[in-house]
């Protein structure tokens, strides 16, 4: 485990990543390896950003760090505190809930999909467990960072939020369907 400052002091215990920063001004960064996609490009295709305008898009980007998992890591820890948005550039995550000691899975996260964003608008303790399934790549956008940006301009908080509401409204009607096959399954059964 790594300890890392967050930009209020606080240290957090993480498991082992390696963090950059996204240099807009110069275009170069360290995901400029040799062909490595950019953040703007990997947010263009999340979903809460692909309505975003090119400078909305880069100026998210420019906030966005870069972590990096190995298979077994935790990337978020179920009731530590929610503090920003992971989206998975490459590699795939399993999503659990811990019931006394054991994991139940409740989702796989892949390449292009996020975990995290209920801690950008509740700033709540994380509902889930996080883990790397294999090698993954992560955009980190930390809350704090966020809030700053959204502070600054309204069309984009409205653009975000909304999008953000539609992916977890989509995330609730799925698991009401769930429930309701679950319903009619163990009805079945008694």
């Amino acid at each position: 485990m790594l300890s890392k400052s967050n930009h209020s002091g606080v240290a957090l215990m993480l498991a082992p990543a390696r963090f950059f920063r996204y240099d807009n001004q110069s275009n170069a960064s360290a995901w400029d390896k040799g062909g490595a996609t950019m953040p703007k490009d990997v947010l263009k295709k999340v979903g809460i950003f692909r309505e975003l305008e090119e400078g909305e898009i880069e100026r998210v980007a420019a906030l966005c760090k870069e972590a990096g998992f190995e298979k077994g890591d935790i990337i978020i820890e179920e009731d530590s505190p929610g503090e920003a948005l992971y989206i998975l550039e490459s590699g795939r995550a399993r999503v659990v809930k811990m019931e006394g000691g054991v994991e139940r899975s409740l989702a796989e996260v892949k390449s292009g999909e996020h975990v995290g964003e209920m801690s950008l608008i509740d700033g709540m303790t994380t509902s889930a467990r996080v883990i790397a399934e294999e090698s993954t790549e992560c955009l980190v956008l930390y809350k704090e960072d966020f809030d700053l940006l959204l502070a600054t301009d309204d069309k984009l908080h409205i653009k975000v939020l909304r999008a953000i509401n539609r992916t977890l409204a989509g995330r609730l009607r799925r698991t009401s369907e769930d429930l309701m096959v679950w319903k009619l399954e163990f009805n079945e059964e008694f």
